[in-house]
C-alpha cells in the first residue's frame, strides 16, 4: 500500500475551503445586488415616515445604499488581490 502524505492532502483541503467561502460570498453578493439596488432605489425615491416600520425600513434603506455603492470596489480590489 502506497503512503499518501497527509500534510499535501490537508493544504489541498484548507485551499478548498478558502476558495469555496471567498466563491460562496462573492456570489451571494453578485446574485442579490441587483435586487437590493431596486429596493433601495424605490425606497429612496418614495420614502415613507407613518410608522416605526418605515423608520427602520429607511435605516436598512440607508445600510443598502453604502453596500451598494460599496460593493463593486470591494469585489474590484478583492479579485485583484487574489
Amino acid at each position: 500500500m502506497l503512503a499518501v502524505n497527509s500534510d499535501f492532502f490537508k493544504k489541498i483541503e484548507i485551499w478548498l475551503k478558502k476558495q469555496l467561502i471567498y466563491g460562496l460570498v462573492l456570489r451571494l453578493g453578485i446574485q442579490s445586488y441587483f435586487d437590493l439596488c431596486c429596493g433601495c432605489l424605490l425606497s429612496l425615491l418614495e420614502p415613507k415616515f407613518i410608522t416605526v416600520a418605515d423608520y427602520i425600513d429607511m435605516v436598512h434603506t440607508y445600510i443598502g445604499t453604502v453596500f451598494v455603492v460599496s460593493f463593486p470596489l470591494f469585489v474590484y480590489f478583492f479579485l485583484n488581490k487574489n
